[in-house]
């Protein structure tokens, strides 16, 4: 997965960055980050599947390279249960861009796009931002027992929380999802996935 995983890191950075000590350094940042034992399921393999997912709706997406370089760096800083794990990936993400010589504008929206993960909302729709963010919460809509699994992972990764606080704070994000209009941004997902992914969320509310 390593060696298919750098490849498509460099052609990611392609368009814009083509310094390849840059390119290495951050490739050593992002391995570190998602290579880390802890991460059950914040780990490669979910960069793997938004950049599969990308893939698939490539041509709903105009900036690929904003939509790429959110993908690869929004969970390289993951520490539960701290809540700024958001905002410290996005600074890194804008800081390596701005380094790489990419222009302040994109590093900016980068940024913006990695911040919106916190909530997973957007004040104004913006297509390539509500695919990203569709991306991140595909696994919401897994089959039932692909589902579980990935519930199973998230708790590994919250093991030093005692399993009440636990169950308390995860419901809360749960129902944050399941009372607004719709749990994902684009149409496509809207089309194919929400019936699934609310009542996925709905069975583990109950389970809670």
């Amino acid at each position: 997965m390593q060696e298919k995983l750098f490849s498509i890191w460099q052609q990611d950075c392609a368009p814009y960055i083509t310094d390849d000590a840059h390119i290495m350094q951050a490739w050593t940042m992002l391995k570190q980050a998602y290579e880390n034992p802890k991460r059950h399921y914040h780990n490669f393999e979910h960069i793997e599947a938004m950049r599969r997912s990308a893939e698939e709706f490539a041509d709903y997406i105009e900036d690929t390279f904003v939509v790429h370089m959110a993908i690869w760096f929004h969970d390289i800083v993951y520490t539960p249960p701290r809540k700024d794990n958001e905002r410290k990936s996005a600074n890194i993400a804008y800081q390596w861009l701005q380094e790489a010589g990419v222009k302040e504008n994109i590093a900016k929206e980068v940024q913006t796009f990695i911040l919106a993960t916190q909530n997973h909302s957007m004040k104004k729709y913006q297509a390539d931002l509500a695919f990203f963010l569709d991306f991140d919460l595909k696994i919401l809509a897994a089959p039932p027992t692909e589902y579980l699994a990935y519930t199973e992972k998230i708790r590994k990764e919250y093991q030093k929380v005692p399993t009440i606080l636990y169950k308390k704070g995860r419901k809360k994000a749960l129902l944050h999802f399941t009372e607004r209009t719709n749990i994902y941004h684009s149409a496509p997902f809207i089309k194919t996935m929400e019936t699934q992914a609310q009542a996925n969320l709905q069975s583990e509310i109950a389970s809670l």
